[in-house]
């Protein structure tokens, strides 16, 4: 049986859905991952004062491990690969341009490859067709992410969706209430915990229209309102890095992802309007 990848980024990424208990288990983990692959479960357990049971049974939450120590070991893998090139990329004072440059893209690069690993394929297969049956698709963007739903609205205008985006509070509602039931509502957040987001999110709902979310992190919640969440990754470098920089060109490449699957739809009537769109741009 294959052992489930990437332990580290999935307590990251479900963090806001665990337990108390497993939180602290959790942050025990993140805190000092190099330390913890050397401690034995009994000194885990000991240390957090928590039972063994609950240690083994966290073990199992974050993707069926068969025991500890297979966790442990999947852990020991990510420090040699993950937390190497971390420490690569840092910026650092005397460096100049050509090693900032180099190290920014490194940086990007490597969040695409991780959020390429805890992509569910199936989810974006899944919005693609709510957006081809939808009447209209808003695009809501909260905080940092208002530019990736504007640049998501001018994109899908070109594929023939009746597209609109919203980062105002006051218009966000205002449009949520103009939906209907096979209507698309893609919020964009990098926490999905701003108050503006879960009012936006309980409008929505209310309509009965189908709600896509893409966001950094996720919880049980979200998961029972959304029908469908998309989780991109982030990552820590040091205090003054873009992260919510970098997290925003994940959420847009996503989007161009989804955009490209929405294109290549064979029962799809969207390429012929984008034709005839592209032959009056020739004519013009």
């Amino acid at each position: 049986m294959t052992q489930p990848q990437n332990c580290l980024r999935r307590i990251q990424q479900e963090y806001d859905s665990f337990s108390k208990t497993e939180k602290k288990i959790a942050d025990y983990v993140i805190a000092a991952p190099d330390s913890f692959v050397h401690k034995t479960i009994d000194e885990v357990a000991g240390e957090l004062n928590i039972a063994i049971s609950s240690v083994f049974r966290f073990t199992k939450t974050m993707g069926g491990y068969k025991g500890y120590q297979a966790m442990k070991i999947a852990i020991v893998s990510e420090i040699s690969d993950s937390v190497k090139g971390i420490v690569e990329d840092q910026i650092e004072e005397l460096d100049d341009e050509e090693n900032i440059t180099e190290k920014i893209f490194n940086q990007n690069i490597r969040m695409f490859k991780e959020s390429i690993k805890v992509m569910d394929f199936g989810l974006i297969k899944k919005s693609v067709q709510y957006m081809l049956n939808a009447g209209q698709v808003h695009f809501y963007g909260f905080g940092s992410s208002s530019i990736v739903a504007l640049d998501a609205q001018h994109k899908f205008m070109d594929s023939g969706l009746n597209t609109a985006s919203y980062s105002d509070l006051h218009m966000q509602l205002k449009a949520a209430t103009m939906l209907r039931k096979d209507d698309v509502a893609i919020l964009i957040s990098q926490s999905s915990s701003e108050e503006q987001f879960n009012k936006v999110l309980d409008e929505v709902k209310a309509t009965e229209a189908k709600v896509i979310v893409i966001t950094n992190k996720s919880n049980a919640k979200l998961q029972k309102k959304a029908d469908v969440v998309l989780k991109t990754t982030t990552m820590n470098y040091s205090e003054n890095d873009p992260n919510e920089t970098i997290s925003r060109i994940v959420q847009l490449s996503l989007i161009d992802s989804i955009y490209a699957n929405v294109m290549s739809s064979k029962d799809n009537v969207v390429k012929q309007t984008f034709g005839k769109l592209k032959n009056y741009l020739v004519k013009e």
